[in-house]
């Protein structure tokens, strides 16, 4: 398939259970005088809006059976669909039977998941909502596109906009969204397809000993509405520990990121540290919104927390600058970028693994220069590397399980909180300076940094960062004294100071007693939420601890949130899950 070539329509098949957005897609084919050939209730639709189609049953010239049940399931159909009449031998089959190509095909399926969810449904009308012609035509629309570049296969009302916009600008649709469309077309239908078999053995209540391929989870809203997510189970190399097994699963009908070398088999820690983009996209859209030019992040997780970060101009002075805080705990970890790798950074650690042994187990990046994954793969061939790419939003990266994330305590029960998205570059905030002396622009850059990172460790968390390099972190301790001392000793094992740096902790410091052990390493700024909003006791320390900082010429400041009425809200970033 020809990504660049555009593809003219001269024909297009409409079959839409779905009927919104019916009259704009209508009215595009309409202007481009394109023939639409529809049936049933979707022809009637088009008729009612004004807009003339021949039904399948004239176009095929035979009827559609009792109940509706063979429609499209012709060879004048699926020859249109699947032939490709630039092919001199398909060309001739194809005059020679009758049969026309199909360059645009607009369908989606019957509600299966949607009826089966609603409760007291008779099972007969779950049975009739199992699509059969629909999910053929997408099959064999998805084959002809990926194997001609021919037809466009539409199964989301969401994609009619491009597909209209594609039309009218350039006349016929390009290549490359041709071959985009097909994917999510498979996608679809094999998520349709497990919904479908995840009710029928649900209702069997069989014993399955065997390993687990799908699971669904499904929403029930108070205003009544519902919402079910599917996924397809993969099995990983390991779960958390060698004796447990492990499964990913793959949202059906959406992309996310993928394995650029497959086989090479990610654990379920693996998957886990690439969290870290969240923290390199989120710095590096942070520094956006600073105008700051240093856009550049590059951060290696280890056990779904940030080991090192830094944010440069450059990404190979990035790769360099996060690498000299730590020469222990990046060994084996998640390596993630900002941007595309680069060659000049793949060269840069190639020539580390050769100087030093260094290894990583992932990496993972929104894409790759050329001859990039070449340089690296031959000198650490257990290297997974993960192309990040299709996660191209905030929103995307932190999409959760319909906005919320999931986990199990004991008893079988799951405990939910909803995925956080706030950060600086989507929410109204503030970062109110308490001290009397005020930050410099450099701290306070950092103390944004700082806080970033503060709420990507695992609570009780301390970050200090200073010129856009995370010199230190600490957390999962009972008391955040303690993950300050603890970064503190991890510094100096590698010569890092501390001295000049900002100090984040994710909720607000207890006493001035860690002001003085902040002080004791050098630091200059310290950010934390204070007792503010955030406890119903006396807000006492908090005088002492300013007085400390005051004390001391520090700054401290307090992140906080706006309300939409302009109300004053604590900014407390826990994590736990």
């Amino acid at each position: 398939m020809n990504d660049e070539k555009v593809m003219k329509v001269r024909r297009a098949l409409i079959s839409v259970y779905n009927k919104s957005g019916l009259g704009e897609v209508a009215g595009c084919l309409s202007r481009h005088k394109i023939e639409i050939i529809s049936s049933g209730g979707t022809a009637k639709a088009l008729r009612e809006l004004g807009y003339t189609c021949i039904d399948v049953s004239e176009y095929t010239g035979y009827p559609e059976s009792p109940g509706n049940l063979v429609k499209t399931l012709h060879p004048r159909i699926h020859g249109g669909l699947l032939l490709d009449d630039t092919n001199p031998e398909h060309l001739e089959f194809m005059q020679r039977t009758g049969i026309h190509p199909i360059d645009l095909v607009i369908i989606n399926l019957y509600p299966f998941s949607e009826v089966a969810s609603l409760r007291g449904v008779d099972e007969s009308r779950v049975h009739e909502m199992i699509d059969i012609g629909g999910p053929a035509m997408v099959r064999a629309s998805g084959k002809g596109a990926l194997l001609h570049g021919r037809p466009c296969i539409v199964v989301d009302p969401a994609d009619y906009p491009k597909v209209i916009d594609a039309l009218d600008s350039h006349d016929g649709i390009p290549g490359k969204m041709v071959k985009d469309l097909a994917i999510k077309a498979f996608e679809v239908t094999a998520g349709y397809d497990a919904s479908i078999l995840n009710y029928l053995t649900g209702r069997r209540g069989d014993v399955h000993e065997g390993e687990p391929v799908s699971m669904s989870i499904s929403f029930r809203f108070s205003d009544g509405g519902s919402k079910e997510v599917d996924y397809e189970l993969r099995m990983l190399r390991s779960g958390e520990n060698p004796h447990q097994r492990g499964y990913i699963g793959e949202p059906v009908g959406r992309r996310s990121y993928r394995e650029v070398i497959p086989g090479r088999g990610m654990g379920l820690t693996n998957h886990l540290d690439l969290v870290g983009y969240a923290i390199a996209f989120e710095v590096r859209e942070t520094m956006k919104y600073l105008n700051d030019p240093r856009t550049e992040v590059v951060v290696i997780n280890k056990h779904a927390n940030p080991a090192v970060l830094a944010a440069r101009e450059d990404q190979c002075d990035a790769l360099t600058a996060a690498l000299s805080t730590d020469r222990k705990s990046p060994f084996g970890g998640t390596l993630i970028t900002s941007s595309p790798l680069r060659v000049d950074t793949a060269n840069s650690l190639a020539r580390k693994n050769r100087e030093e042994r260094f290894i990583l187990d992932v990496l993972a990046a929104p894409g790759f220069e050329p001859e990039a994954i070449d340089i690296l793969t031959p000198c650490m061939k257990n290297l997974r590397i993960i192309d990040l790419s299709s996660l191209t939003s905030w929103d995307s990266i932190c999409e959760g399980i319909l906005g919320w994330n999931m986990k199990w305590t004991i008893g079988g029960k799951p405990v939910l909180t909803e995925m956080d998205h706030v950060t600086f570059f989507n929410s109204r905030h503030g970062m109110e300076v308490l001290s009397r002396r005020k930050p410099a622009p450099g701290e306070l850059t950092d103390a944004y940094i700082a806080w970033i990172i503060c709420k990507a460790v695992q609570s009780n968390s301390f970050a200090f960062v200073k010129d856009a390099l995370l010199l230190a972190q600490c957390g999962g301790q009972p008391n955040r004294e303690d993950s300050a001392r603890f970064a503190w000793m991890r510094a100096q094992e590698f010569g890092v100071s501390l001295s000049g740096s900002a100090a984040a902790t994710d909720s607000f410091i207890f006493d001035h007693t860690t002001i003085d052990l902040l002080k004791e390493m050098g630091v200059r700024t310290v950010v934390h939420p204070t007792r503010k909003h955030l406890t119903t006791g006396s807000l006492k320390p908090d005088e002492q601890i300013l007085a400390k900082i005051d004390e001391y010429d520090m700054v401290m400041i307090r992140p906080y949130l706006l309300s939409p009425d302009n109300r004053d809200l604590p900014w407390r970033v826990f994590r736990h899950l």
